[in-house]
């Protein structure tokens, strides 16, 4: 099937840098007539985001934990803000798929599972992209010698987390596998 094409800003981080990116969105989506998607970790104002809409068809939006100081520890961020602007997406009924980069001994727990699914359906948020963590960084850590921190038996169980999360009504794929 052709899909027409389109253009997904990703990054680093897009938002970063709102005004060139306002600029871009506005060239390709509103003169240029293409479909425009934004692959973000939602680590911004809402008033950055909101200006982005109109120029937008939807959003990949990263939630990487439901727990504000874990997901501090992990990434060096609170996600208060990440968490509002997936809120106020869901009120506007923004076409937004959630992210969710399943990382083991993070986010694959049951705990965060269950706290992502009540999140994302009390929010009208309702299709979810589970990432998988992949191992292809293992021979690089081979060649220099180092040791790889996380053993491959604690690599999440897909099955666990798509059931879990399918058992809010929410719509789950996976990407990666």
């Amino acid at each position: 099937m052709n899909s027409g094409g389109g253009i997904t800003c990703s990054g680093g981080e897009p938002l970063a840098q709102p005004a060139f990116l306002r600029a871009l969105l506005i060239k390709l989506h509103d003169e240029l007539g293409f479909h425009t998607c934004l692959d973000t970790s939602g680590y911004a104002p809402w008033k950055i985001l909101k200006d982005m809409l109109p120029h937008l068809d939807m959003i990949l939006l990263d939630i990487k934990h439901m727990d504000n100081k874990a997901h501090q520890i992990g990434t060096g961020v609170g996600n208060t803000p990440i968490l509002q602007n997936a809120i106020e997406l869901g009120k506007l009924k923004f076409p937004v798929t959630i992210r969710l980069p399943l990382i083991p001994k993070f986010n694959d727990t049951p705990n965060n599972l269950e706290r992502m699914g009540v999140f994302l359906k009390e929010n009208s948020l309702s299709s979810v992209e589970i990432m998988v963590y992949h191992k292809f960084g293992l021979s690089k850590y081979d060649a220099l010698q180092m040791e790889y921190q996380v053993p491959a038996s604690s690599f999440p169980a897909i099955s666990t987390a798509l059931k879990t999360l399918e058992e809010f009504g929410l719509k789950v794929s996976v990407h990666g596998e």
